[in-house]
């Protein structure tokens, strides 16, 4: 057989759990398949890989997002790597590198877009592996800066990321300290579930009081989550494709120089928890505030008015500009999602969810819910109630 047309026998050395990983695997699978690589594919778990352990087999290729010493000493093997541009590199490398900057740049842009002012980055504790998480940071302050806005940066140390109810308690504290409206780009969708289960406990909602976006767009949690979770997909896929793409030119007896390919084909892909937009208006803001802060008692219009030193007339006219609804209907708006919230705790009985909403007796807070909802709050609560001592959903 002819040499050329010999099989090429290729590692891809990433974490076979990650789903990440495996979609870069089915990203290299197609570009297998639409060229007709003749490639020998060993596919091994970097978790059962340890450095003194010499590889199975000589690669003539490898496509791995580890950057090990162990990588750089296959003399005789093509290496591409997948980072980020977070990492130093004093020698020459084929690598398709992922631009962090580009990833927070859309996140940042899209919460601007929604008219949030404050706007904070839900971070990772740091560590000599997570040069990553460092320069997400760098570039969250330098889109601050360039918008006048406050950084406000969580990063959790080692031993509170390490037991989930400190964690917790810590980013509760954060949170109330942001002024609102906030807004909250987390460094990945597991922190942002975690920004989702302390909201939850505490009755912070989101998006009303914090909105929420994450990175990654895992589909096994950003769909399924309450409210389903805004992220930014990094199209795995995609990089995988062209990875391959990368290792297939330079396996030949006189490859090219390595080369860096910039990848930021990214996607945001919008859900409910960035569905809002935050008013403009100074007036209607604090007003909006104030409704939110009060809605549990039995305010009235004048009340609201007063509040924000202004007249009913003028106040309504202003929310009417700034967000197409009444004063009334606001606060009926806000007192309807609190008593939804409240319906699904089994051990609160209707007269209590009635006046603990503002509503001042039972049968007008039944009589507005059916008008809103369509339903009555008993046929509600059926449907969605949690069983006894089950946490809602996050």
């Amino acid at each position: 057989m002819d040499l050329k047309q010999k099989k090429k026998t290729i590692g891809i050395i990433l974490d076979i759990y990650s789903i990440s990983h495996t979609r870069m695997i089915t990203g290299i699978q197609e570009y297998i398949q639409e060229h007709n690589c003749s490639w020998d594919i060993r596919v091994i778990d970097t978790r059962r890989l340890s450095t003194p352990t010499p590889f199975p087999v000589d690669f003539d290729g490898i496509i791995t997002p580890q950057e090990d010493p162990l990588f750089f000493n296959q003399k005789n093997s093509t290496v591409v790597f997948i980072r980020g541009d977070s990492t130093s590199v004093t020698t020459p490398q084929n690598a398709v590198q992922i631009s962090h900057r580009t990833l927070i740049t859309i996140a940042f842009k899209h919460l601007l877009s929604k008219g949030f002012k404050s706007i904070g980055l839900a971070s990772c504790s740091h560590g000599p592996s997570r040069r990553w998480i460092t320069r997400r940071e760098e570039i969250f302050r330098q889109c601050c800066s360039q918008h006048d806005i406050a950084a406000s940066i969580y990063a959790p140390r080692l031993c509170i990321e390490k037991d989930q109810m400190s964690l917790l308690k810590d980013i509760r504290q954060w949170l109330l300290s942001a002024p609102r409206p906030f807004a909250v780009i987390a460094l990945n969708d597991a922190r942002a579930m975690d920004i989702l289960q302390c909201c939850s406990q505490n009755n912070i909602r989101i998006p009303e009081d914090v909105a929420l976006m994450g990175i990654d767009n895992n589909p096994t949690i950003c769909p399924f989550m309450t409210p389903s979770l805004t992220s930014i997909s990094l199209n795995y896929r995609a990089i995988g494709y062209q990875a391959a793409s990368l290792l297939d030119t330079h396996l030949c007896d006189s490859p090219p120089s390595p080369e860096t390919i910039p990848f930021d084909a990214f996607t945001l892909i919008e859900r409910k928890s960035t569905d809002i937009s935050v008013p403009q208006d100074p007036l209607v803001q604090n007003a909006l505030q104030f409704i939110r802060e009060h809605c549990h008692s039995p305010i009235q219009m004048e009340d609201i008015c007063t509040a924000v030193n202004s007249s009913h007339t003028t106040l309504n006219r202003r929310f009417q500009a700034a967000i197409n609804s009444s004063l009334h209907e606001v606060l009926q708006r806000e007192r309807l999602q609190r008593a939804k919230k409240m319906l699904t705790d089994p051990s609160m009985n209707l007269k209590e969810i009635a006046y603990s909403c503002g509503f001042q007796t039972p049968q007008y807070f039944s009589a507005v819910f059916r008008k809103h909802e369509n339903t009555t709050p008993g046929q509600y609560r059926k449907i969605h109630q949690n069983p006894v001592g089950q946490q809602q959903p996050f």
